[in-house]
């Protein structure tokens, strides 16, 4: 069955992060707020990433293969140049996954609750997506016994998981999709470079595991939109004819293998975080607000109406994400910044307490 233009009806995932449109309307500019909604890395980038930035020539167009970048993530991956991917930013990946992998009228998988772009990407390539929900009574531990009885053909999963955070082991995916190797399974790790061990599905190397990864977050890259996926030869190779010539820009591209190569700085700043992370949900804890325990940096509070709590905040000028898009109305996601910002969030909460 071939495909024909995709539907205009399918809507568009929300996201966290700064809208200006939203902050325009509110008589607010981008220089009003602090951004707790989007768990991008609050200490920047390495400082060797300004000075790659400094050396790249704008007149000239980017490296298509972009080779340099290839090679670097081969390398501290210790996988073949052929397994890897360089996208625009793991939201492109997953799109040219799902285009690659899925027919129209395919089963897919999504582990919720979780990132809106599988079931967007499931859409667009007319596959049917259906959600697999982890329930809050369990604590969003997901059922991966039924993933293994399903007919789909592959399954969508974000680990460490966004919005919850919570971390499913390698052991028990490892476990769980060697049982079908049929099924194809497109793992996100964009939040791993922020749990306190490694705990990667890339070094398992097998035949129906895409791993995709983002330098948006913990590399604090996300002006430039720079990602990269691994897995077999033969899926990388498909997934590249279908991605657009020019796709990741020069400073991008140099951002990245700057980024990568700095593993002090990335280690540095992820544990100041993940101590601030800790800090933030033990003193709302402690407040009485109801916390879920999280394996990162970022975690969700439940407040009641999220949708009108994410409103008061932001007249305060605090932008947090409201989870209601998960599924989860009662719910916000923070992501900790630098520990003066912090302060100001906890007393705003307590405020409203």
């Amino acid at each position: 069955m071939s495909r024909g233009l995709p539907s205009p009806s399918i809507p568009f995932a929300v996201h966290g992060a700064v809208d200006e449109i939203e902050l325009r309307s509110l008589g607010l500019s981008a220089d009003d707020v602090t951004d707790f909604s989007a768990s991008v890395n609050p200490f920047g980038p390495s400082p060797s990433v300004h000075e790659a930035l400094r050396n790249v020539t704008l007149n000239r167009y980017p490296d298509r293969h972009c080779e340099a970048l290839t090679r670097k993530v081969a390398e501290q991956h210790g996988v073949a140049i052929e397994n890897v991917l360089v996208g625009n930013g793991a939201s492109e990946l997953l799109w040219l996954a799902a285009l690659t992998i899925l027919r129209p009228g395919d089963r897919a998988l999504v582990l919720g609750p979780t990132y809106g772009e599988y079931v967007r990407a499931c859409r667009i390539a007319e596959a049917e997506p259906v959600e697999l929900r982890a329930s809050e009574s369990d604590r969003f531990r997901p059922d991966l016994a039924s993933v293994a009885e399903d007919r789909a053909s592959a399954v969508f999963l974000c680990n460490p998981n966004n919005p919850t955070g919570r971390l499913i082991p390698r052991d028990a995916l490892a476990d769980i999709s060697s049982q079908r190797p049929d099924q194809t399974w497109i793992v996100d790790e964009a939040y791993q470079d922020y749990l306190a061990s490694e705990s990667s599905m890339i070094c398992l190397e097998a035949p129906n595991i895409l791993v995709v990864r983002s330098l948006t977050k913990a590399h604090a890259l996300a002006a430039l939109r720079v990602g990269y996926a691994i897995g077999p030869s033969g899926l990388i190779g498909a997934m590249r004819e279908h991605q657009p010539p020019w796709s990741v820009n020069s400073m991008a591209q140099a951002a990245a293998v700057a980024a990568l190569s700095d593993t002090a700085h990335l280690r540095a700043t992820v544990d100041r975080l993940r101590r601030e992370g800790g800090r933030m949900s033990d003193t709302l804890a402690t407040g009485g607000w109801p916390i879920l325990a999280t394996d990162t940096p970022y975690f969700l509070v439940r407040v009641g109406d999220a949708t009108g709590f994410r409103r008061e905040l932001l007249g305060k000028g605090i932008l947090v994400r409201d989870a209601t898009s998960f599924g989860l109305p009662s719910w916000i996601r923070i992501s900790p910044r630098r520990p003066k910002e912090n302060d100001r969030f906890l007393a705003a909460m307590d405020d409203l307490r």
